[in-house]
């Protein structure tokens, strides 16, 4: 348990000190954008695979104005393979 909670704290501490030693050297901003970049990417990324899936749905099932319509295809194209 002591163990444990000396390691919190010095771990808490390497990460003040860190952020210290990030304002001082000017490679905090540097480290925001490249996380800001990071997570765009990875957004856009998750975006595109997603309108990836919904083409195939559409391509295999056509568009549907009924979900019924919709099931039955989806049953007919799953039982077909």
């Amino acid at each position: 348990m002591t163990l444990r909670l000396i390691n919190r704290a010095a771990n808490q501490l390497d990460k003040l000190i860190a952020a210290i030693h990030d304002t001082v050297s000017g490679n905090k901003a540097r480290r925001v954008a490249l996380k800001q970049k990071a997570i765009v990417a990875m957004l856009a990324s998750e975006h595109h695979s997603i309108i990836k899936l919904r083409a195939e749905q559409n391509r295999l099932l056509g568009k549907s104005k009924y979900r019924g319509t919709l099931l039955l295809r989806a049953d007919y194209h799953k039982h077909a393979a």
